[in-house]
């Protein structure tokens, strides 16, 4: 080898052929061949050799018969139809593959629209004996004191609500009794 480059240039004439080199490395090696006629013959006896293996593959294949090729080949690729989960895990390995965005997207949405429901469904504050306004107290008496409700008002609006119960006699306890039989 006399030119220097050639060295560096020869493992780019076979892609150079077959059209496979960027465009900086396909520039490259046409200076080269501008340059170097040893390069340069080389390169047109790979073109001939490539023309003779295609006109060759072109003669064989027309003498073949290819009548039923396309459905042969389709009926020996096409595979049983795959299990149930084996074909769902597939789908959702494509879906988090190539569609990622849009399922972060949908997850995000869904989430907020449940915590809007929820927000909206909650009531502002407690009702009834949970509300802040009101406390109750219980207050049992001994002796005759019937049940009582005592409701008073503050100054603020209030009501504060009493409840007095009695405890039962024994006379009246059996005459509970004796109403819860009769039902």
């Amino acid at each position: 080898m006399k030119n220097p480059a050639r060295k560096k240039i020869r493992p780019l004439l076979s892609p150079f052929v077959d059209g496979e080199l960027s465009p900086h490395e396909r520039m490259l090696v046409e200076r080269h061949l501008a340059s170097c006629e040893e390069s340069a013959q080389e390169v047109a006896d790979m073109r001939a050799l490539s023309s003779c293996v295609q006109a060759t593959m072109e003669e064989v294949a027309q003498q073949e018969d290819w009548s039923g090729f396309p459905n042969e080949v389709l009926s020996r690729i096409l595979p049983e139809k795959l299990p149930f989960f084996q074909r769902f895990r597939i789908q959702l390995a494509e879906i988090f593959t190539y569609q990622r965005n849009w399922v972060f997207a949908g997850a995000f949405a869904v989430v907020l629209v449940c915590f809007s429901f929820f927000m909206w469904m909650r009531p502002a504050e407690p009702a009834g004996y949970g509300r802040a306004d009101l406390s109750i107290k219980t207050v049992s008496a001994k002796g005759g004191a019937a049940l009582k409700t005592i409701v008073t008002h503050t100054e603020s609006g209030d009501a504060v609500v009493w409840v007095v119960e009695e405890e039962e006699s024994p006379s009246d306890a059996a005459a509970i009794q004796n109403q819860a039989g009769e039902l």
